[in-house]
């Protein structure tokens, strides 16, 4: 398949400029990270054909291609310097209200209410964290990922409790086949990914 499409889609790629680390791609509703290595085990990208190749074997794109071509959308391809540390440093970088696309539930609180609620989640949110954290197994494969690549958790806040509690667990970063709300992995990496070390916690949510 692969072969098939380079005529086509080659040229699209021919003005890439590979740095020496290669390069790092994704759509914007999902990573190839199920595609086919050229070199196993060989996460950056050196080539267009591999970039062809990584695309075109990923069952998660294939989705996502089928869903542009049925819209009739332009399909996107964002690249990024391949960076072996993209990986959460087990820190908790930011906060989203679930349901983006409407104003969350406190939007017509006092502003000294609603920032209490922020502060009480984002401790809850640490606190879970660090019993996530101290049930990994070092042993365990699966657990062992999970250190590495970091990972998303959902949370309900209950408002008459004040209580927080874990829903599920969910991959991290621009690799992940994971949404994330009101921050958007490639334009926010920054912040999700704390390149500049701030050390804090964004929360957002929607009025």
């Amino acid at each position: 398949m692969a072969e098939d499409l380079h005529d086509e889609i080659a040229p699209a790629l021919s003005t890439l400029h590979f740095p020496p680390e290669g390069f790092f791609v994704r759509l914007d509703a999902c990573s190839p990270k199920d595609g086919a290595h050229k070199v196993p085990g060989k996460i950056s990208l050196h080539s267009v054909d591999e970039i062809i190749l990584r695309l075109v074997t990923s069952g998660r794109c294939r989705a996502a291609l089928e869903d542009c071509l049925d819209s009739m959308k332009t399909v996107e391809l964002f690249f990024l310097p391949f960076d072996p540390r993209m990986a959460s440093e087990r820190e908790v970088t930011g906060i989203s209200q679930y349901r983006w696309h409407k104003p969350w539930r406190f939007a017509t609180s006092p502003e000294g209410a609603q920032n209490a609620i922020i502060r009480r989640i984002c401790q809850q949110a640490e606190h879970i964290r660090q019993q996530i954290l101290a049930d990994l197994k070092s042993e365990d494969e699966n657990d062992r990922i999970m250190m590495a690549q970091g990972m998303s958790f959902d949370l309900l806040y209950d408002k008459d409790t004040r209580t927080v509690e874990l829903v599920e667990l969910n991959p991290f970063g621009v690799r992940s086949p994971c949404g994330s709300c009101l921050f958007q992995w490639i334009r926010d990496r920054e912040v999700l990914y704390d390149e500049n070390e701030k050390e804090t916690v964004e929360f957002r949510v929607s009025y």
